[in-house]
């Protein structure tokens, strides 16, 4: 009896030991996480502050048009309106891009406002979603540098260059003979400088699975000026001539939902190249060759003051993140 009574003391003994064990191990752990989510969403208010003031400044720049060729985008689509005055209304939407209220630093207005949406709850979603969210922060902060966005409107810019029909050079860019020339038989046809680019039209797919692209808005008169021939994935992706978005400006100027979109175009053709028992090669799996302007700038970014403080600020986390975008964000971001 005296056995028995000590047994179940003893019993009862290590259940509340181990109960007492398993509570201070929960504090702990919630400790641990609360620390955790307290550090991330100090980093993220960081480099909220940091890519907020970078755009703020971008957009002083663009208003008092102290980005070089903001200037000359106005140039040119006075040039070309005067000489193809039937062109009024895609030249004024393409001079737009010299504007705050333009494509190009409106979606990076409107990413940067998601990305501030999301910092009070990626701490509690874990650390991919705060890596996600720095890494996005990264990105528009890279897009607001004035160098980039300076080499990003060359697109646009050599479009209205192109449409002079030679009476402008390209700016910062192969004339269209030497493009043909050194990046093999690239294709040359008005826009050419803007597929691929989410900001003037989307990659859509026909009933056989095959995908083909499509302007948006008043971008379709790109498509008039080359007799609306239809551009394939598979076919532009091998032919493609080079632009600075689609060879240097594409993790920057892509935001998350647009980038996943144009993995999904890329993975459909993969697979459908393999039912066929062919060899398929992404658009972005070679540079086409640019200017050196164009690959000195890009070299810039990579090291830019943005960056190297995000590095500093906490490198453990700059590691995950970078990983994190190498596993999620394949190659063809990395350009």
């Amino acid at each position: 009896m005296t056995y028995s009574m000590s047994c179940k003391a003893g019993s009862n003994y290590l259940t509340q030991l181990i109960r007492i064990m398993a509570s201070l191990l929960t504090i702990v752990l919630l400790a641990g996480c609360s620390s955790d989510q307290e550090r991330w969403g100090k980093l993220l208010a960081e480099h909220q502050a940091l890519t907020t003031n970078k755009l703020m400044k971008l957009q002083t720049m663009i208003e008092a048009q102290r980005i070089p060729n903001t200037q000359m985008l106005d140039i040119y689509a006075q040039t070309v309106a005067s000489l193809e005055p039937d062109k009024a209304k895609l030249i004024n939407l393409l001079a737009a891009d010299s504007r705050v209220d333009g494509p190009m630093f409106s979606n990076l207005k409107q990413r940067l406002d998601i990305a501030n949406s999301e910092v009070a709850g990626a701490p509690q979603l874990g650390q991919v979603a705060t890596d996600d969210l720095l890494s996005e922060f990264a990105s528009i902060s890279s897009a607001a540098d004035p160098q980039n966005f300076n080499m990003m409107l060359t697109d646009p810019l050599n479009v209205l260059a192109d449409l002079s029909n030679g009476a402008l050079p390209r700016v910062a860019a192969l004339s269209q003979e030497a493009n043909a020339q050194i990046n093999k038989d690239a294709e040359n046809y008005p826009g050419q400088q803007l597929v691929g680019n989410p900001q003037y039209g989307e990659w859509q797919t026909d009933s056989s699975g095959s995908s083909f692209w499509a302007w948006y808005g008043g971008y379709r008169l790109l498509g008039d000026l080359f007799d609306n021939r239809r551009i394939g994935y598979d076919s532009w992706g091998r032919h493609r001539s080079y632009s600075y978005y689609n060879d240097y400006g594409r993790s920057a100027y892509t935001s998350p939902s647009q980038y996943k979109n144009q993995q999904m175009v890329d993975a459909r053709a993969k697979k459908k190249f393999q039912s066929s028992g062919k060899t398929f090669q992404s658009p972005y799996a070679r540079t086409r060759t640019g200017p050196a302007q164009a690959a000195a700038v890009a070299k810039s970014a990579n090291s830019s003051s943005f960056r190297s403080s995000y590095s500093s600020s906490s490198t453990s986390t700059s590691s995950s993140r970078n990983a994190s975008r190498s596993s999620s964000r394949s190659s063809s971001r990395s350009k």
